[in-house]
């Protein structure tokens, strides 16, 4: 039976559905799960993947503990890649220093090649850097001992050649370690050929070895040195180069050179390094200096060594200025000139202290105390566990935004790093910040079982912290309003701050109630910039209102005016939310990809705005059809939420399912059961087992157990989920409607037919109550009843009920959806049936026509050629449509050959019919 969807309840972060059918042996993704054994290895979780592989936390038990274990497939080397990878990572595991990720071992598996490494918990230098505003000494530090480890591996006659700050690591304990050296290279005493292979490693085990040469550069070209971009010998100096490149980064806000496309980045920096920003932070010219010298464009011309780099970098003014007083007038006029500094000091210090004192009220232990008692008091299963999500994630926000707000004060008031207007830039952004902290607190405060629910994405949507300390970013901004109608923006915005918190925690009337006072509050502004926020928030707040076309609208209205403004976030937020709107909820997939380019130009170098555009692009390639692109842009959107996010976020969870379903679209239900019960067991975990979402995933974890015929599996997970969702929703939820379309869906593969058709009839009779009758999830269930009608033998009921099908999905989703293809099928098979071949025809050329320009499933394409060459052969005499006839099903019976194999009774059956045609 196809068509059988999952639920899809009201989300921040939405979901596809499940949908598919085609299977596949099981591949790294499937076979490296949670509890699996990998050699001696327990699996523990994946913490990370790309293209060649990916990279697993794991349980050593012979030397008990716990390691990193990068497993890089087996198709992503050839027989020479594989040699030379497995002879540099050897050479890695000679080399031992406490600022390199220590290499252990290396092994072969039935996977691919596993590099078996330490085990680095804690951060990316560059998540800490973007954190908030570090002062110079520190950054430089950090960076100085991720050069002790470059140096090292230099020693060992090793280049690194991609380091960056996301190549870093920083422990809790206070460890810095560089990293994935996977393009690490061997280099002899005169420098190496730069090789661009896949795996770029010497073809013999001498340290001299010749490299061979491919076709792409590899490295992330911000930090290449010019003789990389080039192609050229390569030497230590590559490595110092991107050092300086990553230091200036960080100690300035943005990269030296900020031109777009490779060839003008090359010749930005063939021109030498930039003068230093004058609106940069305060750094001592030493430092400046030295990190200018790694940039020069020749090679010849930067550092002798890395060692000579760091010693330049370890320039302390303290230790100058203490030098210097010394040789004035001795020991006491420094003891004298310093107590007068810390006088001084802990004057002004004390004008940016109380930021805590701002939280009164927003969140202080009173505000707790009501929470708690709220979220308790709903009695649900899963409270406590939101409770304590919010506790500890409400504390810590606090906590970071106390300190940022002493930071800014200090960095312009008593260190002098930074003007006062960007010290008002980084407040107004800290008030804004206060302002939502301070909607989600009240929303929590007087919380219900609905609200509870939704406690995670509530908490989970505060804006980031981070960017009230990104200066460029602040900089964009664009400009405040005039004195005289501050505070009434500033009402308008704590409206829309109460909107959001509403909205993102289920109460999408009462979010209209606040978005109303809002829009009514503007009327009397003349600071345009307040209106696009206004009608941003209206789409958002239409869409859970189910009021798809006004969104639209509100949504257009958004990008107008933030286009006018030049609200650069606003309208990048506009545009992504458009393609959601117009390709998932208005189902007209191929005109929502209009706004693609801008929302990902917009995006561009945020990696969680850059998930969510990626996210809804690719729903709105699946509701093409092209479900191997939409599978590669969520695997993209996975990749960045989890790494942005880290794997228990709200919006990791529902990237995961998406990704689930786009697998199980592709007939790929083993990975799609994996990646599907990694999800479950993660929700279950930070949710707690009762908890609506948990139900979610059970329920699309039971469809791919449906499709692959594990029925009693199947009917677990929905008895599971149905218990929580009879809990803790109303009969008529839609949600509770989807699942027991599934449930039914399963009675009838269990061959209790009869059970499942009154059970439909009941479903289409709720769906239409809930939705309305021209709903595309009506036709769905409506799909179903016919089939489980046809098989029954009630031929003219089933038909009936197809055309109505076929009629709701033209004028719902367009001539060009696959639903209708599906359609179209189901009709021509049962007209065919009757003896209608010439009814049967152009319905069945309409289903293989867009069976052939969608990524369908082989057995699902195999099916539509069969069911056309029966429909032509009895429809026409006629040598050349019997021939096509013919032809069809020679690709129906190969096609069913590749999917179920050649022994399938689907191939004997085609065999038989062409044999007794032929």
């Amino acid at each position: 039976m196809q068509d059988v969807l999952s639920g899809s309840a009201s989300d921040p972060y939405p979901e596809t559905a499940a949908l598919g059918s085609r299977t596949r042996g099981p591949e790294l993704d499937a076979g490296l799960g949670t509890g699996s054994n990998l050699g001696r290895y327990l699996v523990l979780e994946t913490v990370g993947h790309g293209g060649m592989g990916r990279v697993l936390r794991a349980y050593d038990p012979k030397l008990q503990r716990e390691v990193a274990l990068k497993v890089v497939r087996r198709e992503a080397l050839d027989a020479d890649a594989h040699d030379r990878m497995l002879r540099e990572a050897r050479a890695m595991a000679q080399l031992s220093h406490p600022n390199v990720v220590a290499v252990h071992d290396v092994e072969e598996s039935p996977f691919g090649l596993v590099l078996v490494m330490e085990l680095v918990v804690g951060q990316t230098l560059r998540k800490w850097t973007k954190e908030k505003p570090r002062p110079w000494p520190e950054v430089v530090t950090q960076f100085r001992l991720a050069g002790l480890g470059l140096a090292a591996a230099h020693t060992q006659r090793l280049l690194h050649r991609d380091f960056k700050p996301s190549n870093v690591l920083l422990s809790g304990l206070g460890e810095v370690k560089v990293t994935d050296f996977g393009l690490a290279k061997l280099v002899s005493s005169t420098g190496t050929k730069h090789s661009d292979g896949l795996v770029p490693i010497p073809t013999n085990d001498s340290l001299d070895g010749t490299l061979t040469q491919a076709d792409i550069v590899l490295g992330t070209p911000r930090y290449m040195a010019p003789e990389q971009h080039r192609r050229e010998v390569l030497g230590p100096a590559v490595d110092q180069y991107a050092l300086c490149v990553s230091l200036w980064e960080a100690l300035v806000g943005k990269p030296p050179f900020r031109v777009k496309g490779f060839d003008a980045l090359l010749e930005a920096k063939e021109e030498g390094a930039p003068p230093w920003p004058a609106d940069a932070p305060s750094v001592p010219r030493p430092i400046v200096e030295a990190i200018r010298r790694g940039l020069a464009a020749n090679p010849l011309e930067r550092w002798p060594s890395i060692d000579a780099l760091l010693d330049a970098l370890s320039y302390d003014p303290a230790r100058q200025r203490t030098r210097w007083l010394l040789a004035l007038g001795g020991l006491a006029s420094v003891v004298a000139v310093a107590g007068g500094v810390q006088s001084w000091a802990a004057e002004r210090a004390e004008q940016c202290q109380g930021a805590q004192a701002q939280l009164r009220e927003v969140w202080d232990q009173a505000r707790k105390d009501e929470v708690r008692q709220a979220i308790l008091g709903v009695g649900a299963g899963y409270a406590e566990t939101a409770w304590n999500h919010a506790e500890v994630v409400l504390d810590g926000y606090a906590d970071e935004w106390a300190t940022m707000h002493a930071d800014a004060c200090e960095a312009t008031t008593i260190r002098g790093e930074q003007s006062a207007a960007v010290m008002d830039l980084r407040m107004g952004c800290l008030y804004r910040a206060k302002v939502e902290l301070s909607a989600v607190s009240s929303v929590l405060s007087n919380a219900d079982a609905d609200v509870v629910q939704k406690t995670h994405d509530l908490i989970d949507g505060l804006p980031e912290l981070s960017r009230c300390a990104d200066m460029e970013a602040l900089s964009e901004e664009v400009e405040p309003p005039r004195p005289e109608e501050a505070d009434a923006v500033d009402e308008v915005r704590v409206q829309l701050a109460a909107s959001k918190a509403e909205r993102e925690a289920g109460r999408f009337k009462r979010a209209q109630q606040e978005l109303e006072v809002a829009k009514a509050m503007v009327t009397t502004l003349e600071y345009e910039p307040i209106r696009s926020e206004v009608s941003l928030e209206e789409g958002h707040v239409l869409d859970e209102l189910s009021e798809h076309e006004s969104a639209e609208q509100a949504l257009g209205r958004a990008m107008r005016q933030a286009a006018a403004q030049g609200q650069r976030e606003l309208l990048r937020e506009a545009a992504s939310m458009s393609i959601f709107v117009v390709g998932q909820q208005l189902k007209r997939p191929k005109e929502a990809l209009r706004y693609r380019e801008l929302a990902e130009g917009l995006a561009e170098g945020d990696p969680s705005a850059e998930a969510e555009v990626r996210s809804f692009v690719a729903m709105s390639l699946e509701g093409q059809g092209k479900y191997e692109e939409a599978e590669l842009e969520h695997r993209r959107a996975l990749a960045q939420r989890e790494e942005t996010k880290g794997p228990d976020d709200a919006a990791v969870a529902s990237s995961r399912n998406n990704l689930a379903n786009a697998l199980y679209a592709q007939g790929k239900y083993e990975e799609s059961e994996q990646v599907h019960r990694q999800n479950l067991a993660i929700r279950e975990r930070v949710l707690g087992p009762d908890h609506p979402r948990v139900a979610k995933s059970r329920n699309n974890l039971g469809i791919v157990l449906q499709t692959q015929g594990k029925y009693e599996e199947a009917g677990v997970e929905h008895r599971k989920a149905l218990e929580v969702w009879e809990k803790t929703l109303e009969p008529g939820h839609r949600d509770i409607i989807t699942l027991r379309n599934n449930i039914a869906a399963g009675l009838f593969k269990q061959g209790k037919q009869q059970e499942a058709e009154d059970e439909f009839q009941t479903i289409v009779a709720l769906i239409e109550e809930a939705l309305g009758p021209e709903h595309p999830d009506v036709a769905t269930t409506r799909n179903n009843l016919a089939v489980v009608m046809s098989a029954q033998g009630k031929i003219e009921e089933a038909i009936a009920e197809h055309r109505k099908i076929l009629a709701l999905r033209e004028k719902q989703l367009g001539l060009e959806h696959p639903d209708v293809a599906v359609s179209c099928h189901h009709l021509a098979r049962l007209l065919l049936k009757q003896g209608k071949a010439e009814e049967a025809l152009p319905l069945a050329e309409r289903a293989w026509t867009r069976r052939q320009q969608t990524d369908t499933p082989d057995a699902v394409r195999a099916d539509t050629a069969f069911l056309l060459a029966r429909a032509i052969w009895e429809s026409s005499s006629g040598v050349q449509a019997r021939a096509r006839a013919m032809t069809l099903a020679e690709r129906a019976r190969a096609a069913y050959g590749r999917a179920r194999g050649d022994k399938d009774p689907a191939v004997e059956l085609v065999e038989k019919w062409i044999a007794e045609r032929g």
